[in-house]
This record gives C-alpha cells, structure tokens and sequence, in this order.
C-alpha cells in the first residue's frame, strides 16, 4: 500500500494541471501578486515541505531496491535531487518570482515551473530557454 501512495504521488507531481476546470488559462502572475507575501511564503513552505516528502519516499524505494539486490548508478540520486531540490531560501525563490511573473508574458506559468525557474536563476543560469518551454507549455495546457 506505502508503494502505490508513492507512486500516485510522484505521477501526481508530473502531471500538468487540468485545463479541464476553465476554458479560460489561468493567470498564475496575477494570482501570485494577489496572495501578497504571506500567501506567496505559505505556498513555497508547502511547496518545499511537498517536494521534500516526495523525495524522500523515492530515495526510500531505491534504498529498498538496493537491498533488494538491484543496482542504482549514483548519478540518478543527484538527478533526482537536482531536479527536486530548491536549494534557496524561500524569501529568496519568492522575490525572484515576483520578478518573473511582472512580465505580462511569464503570467501563464504554473508556480511549480516558476519555483524552479527562479532557483535556476539564482543559481546563475541562463533561463532564457526554460522560460519558453514554460510559456509554451502553458499555452499547451
């Protein structure tokens, strides 16, 4: 039973939202302005408390993998764990978006591209390209 909840929840993760809710797209930027600080701080603390759990109980299945004789290369935990991973602050993640969702084009980005967006960003890379898929996807969906 422990496995399916942790497969249900990683497939729940990786699904895009339904669009079957609205026919209109959903302005995630002005929503994000709408919350103000503590709606946008109380949605990365369950963000990162949801994405740490999530986590974990994959590294826990391939812990139970690997005793169970399977081999696992170490490059796919830190996959795992650099797609996962915030690695900042929220105060930080949380000003960087604001930023990001003040332009009009990035408005339509779900906040859990944006959250990673905005940590990529702090990190020095180029965003450029991960805000297009971003906004493509958003249009797709």
């Amino acid at each position: 039973m422990r496995k399916l909840s942790i497969v249900l929840s990683i497939i729940g993760l990786l699904l895009p939202p339904s669009s079957a809710f609205s026919e209109e797209m959903l302005d995630y930027g002005a929503l994000w302005k709408a919350w103000g600080f503590a709606g946008q701080t109380a949605y990365l603390w369950g963000f990162v408390d949801g994405s740490g759990g999530a986590m974990y109980n994959v590294f826990d299945e391939i812990q139970s993998s690997k005793n169970r004789g399977l081999s696992i290369p170490k490059d796919f935990y830190e996959n795992i764990r650099m797609k996962t991973a915030t690695l900042f602050d929220g105060d930080k993640l949380r000003d960087v978006m604001t930023n990001l969702y003040n332009n009009p084009a990035n408005s339509y980005i779900w906040f859990q591209d944006m959250v990673y967006i905005a940590r990529d960003s702090l990190k020095g890379n180029d965003i450029s390209g991960a805000l297009l898929k971003a906004r493509k996807q958003a249009i797709a969906n």
